[in-house]
Order: structure tokens, then C-alpha cells, then sequence
């Protein structure tokens, strides 16, 4: 019994040690405040940008365009202020291009505490008037935001982070989600191909083109503002069926045609506009 306790006092004292060291930065022995926005960085947004890439291992971002009166600005939510918070991303900036990646050093104290890496947020605001030839991200566990943004092209590769989508307007879209998330709200995109090994993929808007989704282990789940007779059905499934809410087996192919594979995960397929 007295075994038990002791060993009992000793996880509940290594608790509350890796509690204080994640507060605290171990090499300078600062508090991390509270999160709130910093100013850090000016992009030079007179030259249209056409191009955006982001590499994020482990930090959070956000990306939007400007409202009424807003400057284009990059900028840090959260986190520690010092003359170069922003020392743990590398920017590379030509011709329209920008290239933006999480170097490992973008954690207070050890990178490897995750509740640090909520505290601190990246943020890209653009120029209300931008639309994007081609924006690539890459997710290792980081977590991205996406809103209100018009593109050509959207490639996307979602390790175990998360991707969050919210009224994007997409001419091309080609997704991969292993073990994270990714979750798109509102918005159209004219081609879609998705592919989720263990994650996971929930669509919410239009396709107004074909679409290809494969999904392995994982789930998609697709809300389509749209009616059935919209789309041509292609199916090829495995262990698992897959859930099409409202298709008449009797109906005509539509324009659009979707390609649907499935090994031993799940599709579920609702048309709003039935």
C-alpha cells in the first residue's frame, strides 16, 4: 500500500515539474505572457502575389484576406516578444512568390511541448484584391486556417495536423490526408481530387466539375449544395459500402462526373439540393 502511494506521489511531482517547465522558457527562465497580437513583420504586398507556399511541423496558422481598411500585414499572435520572434520561420519572397517554413525554432523554450505551440499563431493577411495562381501547403502536426481566399490551384498534404477551409472559391484542388484532418466549409472548387489514408476529409459546398476521392482506412464525408442529377457516380468498394443519401438508380448520369474508391474505410455522400 505505502509502495502504491509512494509511487503515486512521485507521477503526480514529474506532473507538475513538466507543468512549470512548459510555462517557462528553460534557457532564459521567461514566462510566456498571454497570447495577443504582435506586429512583427512587413511583406511587400505592391507586387501582386501570385504564388504562397507553407511548411508548418508543428505551429499554427492562419491565412485571410484583408477587410475594409485593413493593411496587408504578417504578423504573430501569442507567444514571447523579442527583437525576432519570428526566428523560427524562414521567408523567401520573389517575383510574386512567397515561401514560408516552420524551421523548429518556432517554440518557446523545447519545441517539443504541444501546448506551447497553441499559444503562438502566424497569421498572413493579404490584400483584399489577391487571388492566388497556386498555394501549396505542407501539414507535418501543424494546424492551418484558410478563409475567404479565390485561387487556380490548391495542393495540400496533411500529415497528422489539421487543415480547416472556410469559403474558398478553387479552380483545381488536390488533397492527401494520412492520419490528420481536414475540414472544408462553404465555397466551390470546379475539380477535386482527394485522397485519405487513417484521416480524415468533411467537404461542405460545390463541385462543379469531376471528382475523384479515395479513401483507404479513413472517412469522407461529403455535403454537396447540390442535387444528385448534378453528377455521374463511378464506384469501386471494398470491404465497405458507400452512403449516398437521396441517388435515384434509375437516374441518368449528370455533367459532373465523380469517381469514388473505397478499400476499408468509409464515404458518406449527401446532396443538399435533392
Amino acid at each position: 500500500m505505502r509502495r502504491g502511494l509512494k509511487i503515486l506521489g512521485i507521477l503526480f511531482s514529474l506532473g507538475v515539474l513538466v507543468f512549470v517547465l512548459g510555462q517557462m522558457d528553460l534557457f532564459r527562465g521567461e514566462k510566456i505572457p498571454e497570447p495577443g497580437p504582435y506586429q512583427v513583420q512587413a511583406y511587400d504586398f505592391k507586387e501582386d502575389l501570385k504564388s504562397l507556399s507553407l511548411d508548418l511541423e508543428k505551429g499554427s496558422c492562419q491565412v485571410r484576406l484583408a477587410e475594409e481598411g485593413e493593411e496587408p500585414s504578417i504578423s504573430l499572435r501569442g507567444g514571447r516578444k523579442t527583437k525576432n520572434p519570428l526566428g523560427g520561420y524562414s521567408f523567401e519572397a520573389k517575383a510574386g512568390q512567397l515561401a514560408i517554413k516552420e524551421t523548429g525554432e518556432a517554440g518557446t523554450g523545447l519545441s517539443f511541448w504541444p501546448f506551447k505551440r497553441r499559444n503562438k499563431t502566424l497569421v498572413l493577411v493579404l490584400p483584399k484584391e489577391t487571388r492566388l495562381e497556386d498555394l501549396t501547403l505542407y501539414l507535418d502536426m501543424g494546424d492551418l486556417k484558410l478563409e475567404g481566399l479565390a485561387l487556380d490551384r490548391l495542393e495540400a498534404q496533411v500529415d497528422m495536423g489539421s487543415l480547416e477551409v472556410k469559403d474558398l472559391e478553387v479552380l483545381e484542388a488536390d488533397l492527401k490526408v494520412d492520419m490528420g484532418s481536414l475540414d472544408w466549409q462553404g465555397g466551390q472548387v470546379q475539380a477535386l481530387k482527394g485522397a485519405v489514408d487513417m484521416g480524415s476529409m468533411d467537404f461542405a459546398g460545390k463541385i462543379l466539375g469531376p471528382s475523384q476521392i479515395e479513401v483507404d482506412m479513413g472517412q469522407v464525408d461529403l455535403d454537396l449544395d447540390q442535387a444528385s442529377s448534378d453528377f455521374s457516380i463511378y464506384k469501386k468498394v471494398g470491404l465497405v459500402g458507400i452512403d449516398i443519401e437521396g441517388l435515384d438508380p434509375d437516374q441518368e448520369g449528370g455533367p459532373y462526373p465523380m469517381d469514388l474508391k473505397l478499400g476499408m474505410g468509409k464515404i458518406r455522400v449527401r446532396f443538399k439540393g435533392d
